[in-house]
């Protein structure tokens, strides 16, 4: 997965160690700008050289060409606990949520796209 352009950091607990290192969150008010990829994703830039991949729950129809993306709630944070959720407006049909289920920190959009592509068949 290395030509995919992830990013991570390693743990000194074992694999099956339940921690505070599998939750992975992003303080909303860092968040720069979302570039939704299709109607399941969306990569969020937090800096200059930091990007997220949201993968949402289910397909949300019209993402893609959406305005007014946030995330919902007064939360702080979004985090990889599914009770984050991305709102947006539709066009035609008003406003949306649709539950954000994990937070992947990648290197850049296209490899965002590339891991995306890569999970297609699962």
């Amino acid at each position: 997965m290395a030509g995919l352009g992830l990013k991570g950091c390693a743990s000194s607990q074992p694999p099956n160690a339940a921690s505070a290192t599998d939750r992975v969150c992003v303080r909303v008010q860092q968040i720069n700008s979302y570039e939704p990829i299709g109607d399941h994703h969306v990569v969020i830039k937090v800096s200059v050289s930091t990007r997220y991949l949201l993968t949402l729950e289910e397909i949300c129809t019209g993402l893609k060409f959406a305005r007014g993306i946030a995330i919902a709630e007064a939360s702080t944070q979004v985090c990889n606990d599914g009770l984050s959720f991305l709102s947006f407006q539709q066009t035609g049909h008003g406003a949306r949520r649709c539950r954000i289920i994990t937070l992947e920190e990648v290197e850049n959009s296209e490899a965002a796209e590339a891991l995306v592509e890569s999970r297609k068949g699962d």
